[in-house]
C-alpha cells in the first residue's frame, strides 16, 4: 500500500507486489514500485468482435471497463425486388459486413482519441481475418483470441489473460533487444550518472533492475555523486526514482526487469529515442489508468 500525504490531500493506491517499507519525504517518492505494478498490470484495449454487436473495453491488469462506440446503422444494398431477380444473396451480405467492418474502424478511430496502448481483438472466424485484413489499426493490435467473445465481463477477462501475459513477457524482449542493439551502436548510457545525463536531454527508454536503489547528491552543473547515507542532509533518498519520472515527464518508456538482469550497466541503461525505433505503446501514454481500488 502507497500512501501519499501533504498540506491538501490524501491518496491511497494498492500495489499487487511486495515492497520495501520506508517513509520518503520529498517531491520524489517510491515511483519505481508504482512503475513496477502498473507494468505488471498494463493498460490495453479489448475489441468484442462481432459485426452485430461489437464492443470496446479498458483493460489494466485482470479489469475491463466498458467503453461506449457510436456505430451508425447499416443497411443491406439489394431490395426484395433485386432478390425477386436472383441476385445473389450472398454478395449482398458479404458488402453489408464490408460496411459494418469500415464503420466499426471509423468508430474506434473516435474511441481511441489517439490513445497508443496495445490492442487484443476477441472474435470468431471468418468475422476476424476479414476484420484484421482491412483495419486501419493492425499495427497496434498485439494479441488475437480466435473464439466467440463472452458476453460476461469475468469469463471476457479470463479469456483475454493468457494474450495479456504475452504482451508483457514480448515488450520486456522488446526493450532487451532494443538495449543489446544501442550497446552495439554505441547509443546507449549505462550507469546512474551518464543515465541521468542523458534522461535530462530528451526521451528515450529506460531499463533498471527492480530493487535498484542509489541515494545521490546533486552537485553544481547538474552531475551527481553517489551517497552511502541517505539520511545526510542535501542527499535525495532514491536518484532511481528521480530518473524515472524524469524518463515519464518526457512522455518516456520505463521497463523494470528482474534483478541480476542488467548487471553489465550497473543494473540501469538509457536508449535516446532518437537513436531507435520508435517504441511499443507506453503504459503511461494516452488515457489515463482506471481508477484502482486500494484495498488490492
Amino acid at each position: 500500500m502507497c500512501v501519499f500525504l501533504n498540506a491538501h490531500t490524501m491518496a491511497t493506491i494498492g500495489l499487487d507486489g511486495s515492497v520495501r517499507e520506508r517513509t520518503v519525504i520529498d517531491d520524489t517518492f517510491a515511483t519505481r514500485d508504482l512503475v513496477a505494478d502498473e507494468l505488471r498490470a498494463p493498460t490495453y484495449w479489448v475489441v468484442a468482435l462481432t459485426l452485430e454487436d461489437p464492443r470496446l473495453f479498458q483493460g489494466q491488469g485482470d479489469r475491463l471497463h466498458a467503453v461506449r462506440i457510436e456505430l451508425p446503422e447499416v443497411r443491406g444494398g439489394h431490395s426484395p425486388r433485386d432478390r425477386r431477380r436472383g441476385n445473389d444473396r450472398s454478395d449482398a451480405l458479404d458488402a453489408v459486413r464490408s460496411r459494418r467492418s469500415r464503420a466499426l474502424d471509423d468508430a474506434l478511430d473516435a474511441a481511441l482519441r489517439g490513445n497508443q496502448d496495445p490492442i487484443v481483438v476477441v472474435g470468431a472466424e471468418p468475422t476476424l481475418s476479414r476484420f484484421l485484413a482491412t483495419t486501419r489499426h493492425v499495427g497496434r493490435i498485439e494479441s488475437t483470441v480466435r473464439k466467440a467473445p463472452d458476453r460476461d465481463l469475468t469469463a471476457l477477462s479470463a479469456r483475454v489473460a493468457p494474450a495479456v501475459a504475452e504482451m508483457l513477457a514480448e515488450r520486456r524482449v522488446r526493450a532487451l533487444s532494443t538495449l543489446a542493439k544501442a550497446v552495439d551502436a554505441g547509443t546507449a548510457a549505462s550507469g546512474i550518472e551518464p543515465v541521468r545525463r542523458a534522461a535530462r536531454r530528451g526521451s528515450g527508454l529506460l531499463v533498471v533492475e527492480a530493487t535498484y536503489e542509489q541515494a545521490v547528491r546533486v552537485i553544481p552543473g547538474s552531475s551527481i555523486t553517489t551517497e552511502l547515507d541517505p539520511e545526510q542532509p542535501g542527499v535525495i533518498d532514491d536518484g532511481v526514482d528521480e530518473i524515472i519520472e524524469s524518463v515519464l515527464a518526457k512522455s518516456g518508456r520505463v521497463e523494470v526487469v528482474p534483478d541480476g538482469m542488467l548487471a553489465e550497466h550497473q543494473r540501469i541503461a538509457f536508449v535516446p529515442t532518437s537513436q531507435r525505433r520508435p517504441p511499443t505503446p507506453s503504459l503511461r501514454q494516452g488515457a489515463p489508468p482506471l481508477a484502482r481500488p486500494a484495498g488490492r
